[in-house]
């Protein structure tokens, strides 16, 4: 054979192994992009559902917190501020909630005559009423008692008066309330500098947001309840169809 054909196709294999090189290394740079592309979407997959889970548990903090605002007669203003001072003090946003039902609930035994309630407030010198003979607000009792903790240098005392007012919760609101009606505004004042309070207009969406969403799936549920019965009776038809043809009788089978 020629040199030059010796040449020749050594150039094109050459050539071809270069093009051939040249879309490997293509190929490589397209499954990394690919690859980046894929981790991104991954990453960005994860980031959308960490949002989604933290807006849809924002938003149910919100309402809990709106609708036990009502029910306590304690502004929801203070009770973000009590589940703050809670979780710093190492108790659970949910402990905190419970124990105020608890303590409003002994409010209320104390105000109808209930002896180890009303005797739990007066061994802290905490007076129900007003002088003017009105009820006191249940916010107001809470920070007198506090006060009446952070005064006392008798653990025993705290603890079984807290016991009495908070339920077994009372040993976790010990930590709380020793600080005084003082030491908890100082980190309620701190929540709300720091833009930490969500807002009774978000609250109030939220109520009839969840309230809405209630109600759709409701109905949803019913349509949807409609929208299967009948697929639901011709599956019921065609099993009972396939068990008379084998000759089965499925009451009997009991």
């Amino acid at each position: 054979m020629p040199s030059t054909n010796i040449k020749i196709t050594a150039t094109d294999k050459t050539q071809r192994a270069f093009q051939s090189a040249q879309r490997s290394v293509g190929g490589l740079k397209k499954s990394i992009v690919g690859l980046k592309g894929a981790v991104g979407l991954i990453f960005g997959a994860v980031a959308i559902g960490k949002l989604t889970s933290f807006s849809s548990e924002l938003m149910n903090t919100a309402d809990s917190i709106d609708k036990m605002s009502a029910r306590l007669q304690v502004s929801s203003e203070t009770l973000q501020g009590l589940n703050f001072n809670a979780q710093l003090a190492g108790s659970s946003v949910d402990g905190m909630q419970k124990n105020i039902q608890k303590f409003v609930y002994a409010i209320g035994k104390a105000r109808e005559g209930s002896k180890e309630q009303a005797d739990a407030f007066q061994r802290l010198g905490v007076d129900l009423k007003k002088q003017n003979g009105e009820w006191k607000e249940h916010t107001k009792i809470f920070k007198e008692v506090a006060d009446a903790y952070g005064d006392s240098n008798d653990a025993t005392e705290i603890l079984t008066s807290a016991m009495i007012l908070f339920g077994r919760g009372g040993r976790d609101m010990v930590n709380m309330m020793m600080m005084g009606s003082e030491g908890i505004e100082r980190f309620n004042t701190l929540l709300k500098k720091s833009g930490g309070i969500m807002g009774g207009e978000f609250l109030d969406a939220t109520v009839n947001y969840n309230d809405s969403m209630t109600l759709w799936g409701k109905i949803m549920g019913s349509n949807t309840s409609k929208i299967l019965t009948p697929f639901i009776e011709k599956i019921l038809e065609v099993s009972d169809a396939m068990f008379e043809m084998k000759g089965v009788n499925p009451l009997e089978l009991a």
